[in-house]
């Protein structure tokens, strides 16, 4: 279907970041380590703006947005977002890279004082367009699909397709040949866009490595790397959770589409800065292709997509403002492509009412949706190639004893064996022993049955993450506990999520909190940073808050000047209130002071709002 269009009205614009740093990702979860954009990255992305100003700004321009204001930016026509979850402040800084683009320094971004002096903006009149950063603990939209264990679970089905250990089996060979380049990085399939990624971004940064790696291997890698991505952030189904990074965001793009078809709203231009993973979900979603070319994978540094929103010129009259699809892969490609949207039966042109009824039906309007859509099923759905039920192996005439004859699994663990039991142990421990496959190699030693042939965990999973799991879940039913300490602890909460143990992760919680409920406020306050609990950190704060005593020398000496001037702020704001209600006794103002005090998480959030914004709540 082909709809005429005539003037355009705006756009919705997503482009992803620029060069970086190499960026690791859990391959179970997707949690991020954190990154920085280079200096090519800030060249790219202010590339791209200066495209995205000849296409819809430039009055030369037969695309050009109607009435979008320039040289001098009018804010109230644009509306700019910036991913601040995973990769740091990467996206954020590369969209801050393409607005120096979109709207470059200009003398014309200036003022006049009341003493007629004309003073022009800093940097030569560099207008330092607003970002707003979008944080997952306050808005999901963006990158919807960490701390979402249906996501994590809909991973763990796609590594255990066959699918998945076929391409596993043909990229065997290659990374076997690529291993000694990865400094002793994993090989596993699952790992494979890390892999990826260390390659890339060496090819690119590093000299000796871009001189010794054989030609093909770059290419090679992106391939299987995009066999992975795509299978992890897409889906069957349009509804379905592989589709998440992408249905959290219909929202907003319906609101922006909305509010640029309205004539009484200034809104010309929404940027959304994100990662490549968004842009995977849009083209399973909607079927994108080019030219007949389905598009799928990876996009390139300072990739754009755009959808552009015109007045419907169609003879009948109709008033229904008309969308079209633009697609650009990097700074390598130098013009943007019509997209075709097989959902749409392959039109390259869709009416607004008509892209939003279709699509409607698949966003995640809110944290309360995504917190059902997150919601996990039982792990057992979803058990990968390599953690499945073990298969039963003939018996033999010989007699085992009942209690005494123990089965073991050898796991290895960044270098080092381990072998525990299979059986005989406490219920989560025998729950994820038989979870594990044994399969048969083709010399006939089955996975974990020896030191030769262990099941070997990821990297992310360290030696005394996986010591403290065992001695927590070690021992018999009827024998002693051993004591463990915080550290350990976490590490148990740790590969209890990870691997769904529920009543491991209670206890891990329940021990965590029994030896925090004997720390300092100086140790709620430190432990808490260190591991990223965000309810010690608020603990800690709130006794120091309330006592009489002020900051003890070793906290003072221990916390930061920032943080000892905020709890002076929270002190000064509690003690007012409590001796306002409590004049009479010091001593019955701090016992009240944290039982009545209703105003504690406001009032924390205000002062230590950067530290203290914690997830939704699911």
């Amino acid at each position: 279907m082909s709809i005429v269009t005539a003037g355009l009205l705006g756009a919705v614009i997503f482009a992803r970041h620029g060069d970086r740093n190499e960026f690791f990702q859990d391959p179970l979860t997707y949690n991020p380590s954190n990154t920085v954009l280079t200096p090519l990255g800030t060249v790219e992305e202010n590339f791209l703006g200066e495209f995205l100003q000849a296409t819809y700004i430039n009055n030369s321009s037969s695309n050009a947005i109607d009435g979008l204001d320039f040289p001098v930016a009018d804010l109230d026509q644009l509306l700019v977002r910036a991913d601040a979850a995973g990769e740091g402040v990467t996206i954020v800084s590369s969209t801050m890279a393409l607005l120096s683009g979109l709207f470059p320094p200009t003398p014309a971004f200036n003022i006049t004082l009341a003493n007629g002096t004309t003073v022009v903006g800093a940097l030569g009149g560099n207008q330092f367009i607003p970002v707003e950063t979008v944080e997952p603990d306050l808005d999901i939209s963006l990158n919807s699909f960490t701390s979402c264990p249906n996501f994590d679970a809909h991973t763990l089905a796609f590594y255990g397709s066959p699918q998945f250990a076929a391409e596993a089996q043909t990229a065997q060979p290659f990374l076997d040949t690529l291993e000694p380049f990865l400094d002793g990085r994993s090989i596993n399939f699952t790992n494979m866009f890390n892999i990826f990624d260390f390659v890339n971004v060496n090819n690119i940064h590093n000299a000796t490595f871009h001189d010794e790696l054989p030609a093909t291997f770059v290419e090679q890698a992106y391939g299987f790397a995009n066999f992975h991505e795509n299978g992890v952030f897409s889906d069957v189904s349009p509804s379905g959770i592989g589709n998440v990074a992408f249905r959290t965001i219909l929202p907003s793009v319906f609101s922006s589409l909305t509010r640029i078809a309205n004539a009484s709203d200034p809104l010309k231009l929404a940027l959304n800065g994100i990662s490549y993973k968004p842009f995977i979900s849009f083209f399973n979603l909607t079927a994108a292709s080019v030219d007949g070319q389905p598009l799928f994978g990876i996009v390139d540094y300072a990739s754009a997509l755009s959808l552009e929103l015109h007045d419907n010129a169609d003879a009948s009259g109709a008033s229904d403002p008309v969308l079209t699809f633009q697609f650009k892969n990097g700074t390598s490609d130098t013009e943007f492509h019509p997209v075709s949207l097989g959902v749409f039966n392959d039109s390259t042109s869709v009416p607004l009412s008509t892209f939003i009824n279709t699509l409607s039906p698949f966003a995640i309007n809110n944290t309360a949706q995504w917190c059902q859509a997150s919601r996990s099923p039982p792990i057992d759905q979803y058990l990968p190639y390599s953690m499945a039920t073990r298969p039963e192996k003939p018996v033999s005439d010989v007699n085992r004893h009942s209690e005494l004859y123990l089965d073991t699994i050898v796991f290895e663990v960044q270098g080092t064996l381990f072998k525990i039991p299979h059986s005989g142990l406490s219920g989560d421990a025998t729950a994820l022993a038989t979870r594990f496959l044994l399969t048969d190699s083709a010399d006939g030693d089955a996975s974990g049955s020896s030191d030769a042939n262990p099941i070997r965990l990821d990297a992310y999973i360290t030696v005394f993450d996986f010591t403290s799991f065992v001695k927590a879940v070690g021992p018999p039913s009827g024998q002693e506990q051993l004591n463990l300490s915080l550290d350990e602890w976490m590490s148990v909460l740790k590969l209890a999520k990870l691997w769904n143990l529920a009543d491991t992760r209670q206890r891990a919680n329940s021990q965590a909190e029994r030896i925090m409920s004997k720390s300092t406020p100086l140790e709620k306050i430190l432990l808490g940073r260190k591991h990223g609990v965000i309810q010690w950190i608020k603990n800690g704060y709130k006794a120091i808050a309330c006592r009489e005593g002020g900051l003890t020398p070793e906290e003072k000496e221990s916390l930061d000047l920032e943080t000892r001037y905020a709890l002076l702020e929270l002190r000064d704001r509690v003690w007012a209130w409590t001796v306002a209600n409590y004049p009479y006794s010091s001593d019955a103002a701090a016992s009240s002071c944290k039982a009545t005090f209703t105003d504690w998480e406001v009032a924390m959030l205000q002062i230590f709002a950067d530290e203290l914004r914690d997830g939704p709540l699911c």
